[in-house]
């Protein structure tokens, strides 16, 4: 018998991170972006909200506050989080803090900013934008990070431009392959995300993406926390522990968690760019629990039970899971 929710259940099998003490922050620091991806939300691009960085740490402050045993990683994204107009103070100032953050980015700011930004980062994770981004100036980058800071380069391969996405992954994993903090990474693009976007993928190309891995092989061993960052996930049952493949599961409709208990709200939160605060992506259209900019946010005591067919977000779908 476990406690969730309040209620105590019997755990058949969970999903969860290797360190379960991390509590996970994403915040859309911007609506602004320079791209115009064709997959993205118009939303993450269109818009002219920016979050003031005090309320930003007010909020930082009172979790940490609430309870000091946490491991606090802060997700920065938008729109694009690194033309973020106060970054540079942010950065340093959650460095202080003592927790970590890292960047969901197209990393098209100049390698010598980053080499000073990197400084004050976890790691980062930079999506590889086939349309717009230049993929020499992305592996040099990379290389910009120290060797202990986890790099996830995930290329968008889009169906509607998948020789370009493949030669660019073949080209950015064989310049790559001898630095060990860094790893490229299939990033599936569909829908889910702007109803206009067309593209979808062929048999055979599902059939390649299935078996990234041979394409690509990567034998890195890495001896890194890159759960401070978004490292593997694991289906946990009766002390065996097998890793949950994110990709995969996209692709093969394994990414369906409905009836599920989720600790949406209470291993995370998620911040978008009018400050509203949610227990999670999924719930954006539901009642938040506060607002940064009002200096007022409650403090979840129970997860959510899901009640969607497909986990679209990075970030919720690190929040544990229980299938009761």
């Amino acid at each position: 018998m476990t406690q969730v929710l309040g209620i105590m259940w019997i755990i058949q099998m969970r999903l969860s991170p290797k360190n379960e003490n991390i509590y996970l922050c994403e915040i859309e620091l911007t609506n602004k972006c320079n791209y115009r991806c064709s997959y993205c939300d118009p939303h993450s691009h269109l818009g002219s909200n920016v979050l003031d960085y005090e309320d930003i740490l007010w909020y930082i402050d009172k979790l940490i506050e609430n309870d000091n045993t946490k491991t606090y990683n802060i997700r920065l994204y938008g729109g694009e989080p690194i033309f973020y107009p106060y970054i540079d103070i942010l950065l340093e100032e959650l460095y202080n803090r003592g927790v970590t953050q890292h960047f969901v980015t197209n990393a098209s700011r100049p390698v010598k900013w980053w080499i000073k930004a990197q400084q004050f980062l976890s790691g980062c994770i930079i999506s590889v934008h086939m349309h717009y981004a230049k993929i020499q100036h992305i592996i040099n980058v990379c290389k910009t990070f120290d060797t202990d800071k986890p790099v996830y380069v995930q290329a968008l391969v889009d169906p509607l431009n998948w020789n370009v996405s493949i030669d660019n992954a073949t080209k950015m994993h064989n310049e790559l392959i001898d630095f060990k903090n860094v790893m490229v990474i299939r990033k599936v693009v569909d829908s889910d995300r702007n109803d206009d976007y067309e593209g979808v993928y062929t048999h055979e190309q599902k059939d390649f993406l299935l078996n990234w891995d041979k394409h690509f092989p990567d034998n890195k061993d890495w001896n890194l926390d890159n759960n401070i960052v978004a490292g593997p996930l694991y289906w946990k049952k009766n002390g065996i522990e097998k890793e949950y493949i994110r990709a995969e599961a996209k692709l093969t409709g394994k990414d369906n968690f409905f009836g599920w208990l989720c600790n949406a709200g209470i291993d995370g939160t998620i911040i978008d760019s009018y400050g509203e605060v949610y227990k999670s992506a999924c719930t954006k259209n539901e009642s938040s629990i506060g607002n940064i900019k009002k200096r007022k946010v409650n403090t979840p005591v129970k997860g959510i039970i899901c009640d969607k067919n497909v986990c679209n977000c990075l970030t919720d779908l690190q929040f544990r899971k229980f299938l009761i």
